[in-house]
């Protein structure tokens, strides 16, 4: 008898011993988050708007202009349509760099925020590379276009596809309107061209108003024979 009573007082003890610090832990943990917290709310803030930063889209209807047809170029190689696989949304299906910058990332089909956390994202309905339409790719500022910035007038642009090496030069840089992107971007071009764009300014957290665009037109690459 007087040995369980000394095994149950002993683990009331040990209880006890242990029981006294992590009390003290919860109660000093729940005094730091009540003290703490309007000042960590607002880093928290800050750092999810860096990291969800407005995505740079359009509307998301998409208008099919890849099926636009590059036109017959003596000397240039042609390729089938038919032979191709065309990506699922979502799917990287490409490369891309730029010429004199930084910028060298992956192309995935789409640009909802969860592609754009992962790579480039091309524009739903815009044209593929070889289709001869405008082609339409987007990325964020602080990621993956983070040194369109440096971009240059003549800087050539390389996209690799699962199909062929693209090259297109650029001829042209605007920051404009959302609202304003038809001044570089037509949907029914009848020449090949491509348009990158994201955030704008550069060194501007959060929501942005503006966008910045590149406008390159075709160089090289394989035509797609989409009427065979």
């Amino acid at each position: 008898m007087v040995s369980q009573s000394r095994k149950r007082k002993s683990l009331t003890e040990l209880l006890a011993f242990l029981g006294v610090p992590i009390a003290f832990l919860v109660i000093i943990y729940l005094i730091a988050y009540i003290v703490g917290n309007p000042v960590i709310a607002p880093l928290q803030a800050i750092t999810s708007m860096i990291l969800q930063e407005d995505s740079p889209r359009f509307d998301t209807a998409a208008e099919d202009s890849y099926l636009t047809g590059l036109v017959t170029k003596p000397g240039v190689e042609h390729i089938k349509a038919s032979g191709i696989t065309l990506p699922k949304y979502g799917e990287k299906y490409a490369h891309l760099s730029i010429e004199g910058t930084d910028v060298n990332c992956d192309v995935a089909l789409g640009d909802s925020n969860d592609i754009l956390r992962y790579s480039a994202g091309q524009y739903l309905g815009s044209s593929y590379p070889g289709f001869g339409g405008s082609i339409l790719m987007a990325a964020h500022k602080t990621t993956h276009f983070m040194d369109l910035k440096n971009v240059q007038i003549g800087s050539v642009i390389t996209v690799s596809t699962t199909w062929g090496l693209y090259t297109y030069t650029v001829e042209d840089i605007q920051v404009l309107d959302p609202a304003d992107y038809r001044q570089v971007y037509d949907p029914a071009a009848t020449e090949e061209n491509l348009v990158l764009y994201t955030c704008y300014p550069f060194n501007m957290l959060g929501f942005s108003k503006q966008r910045f665009f590149v406008k390159a037109s075709y160089t090289s690459g394989p035509i797609v024979d989409i009427y065979e």
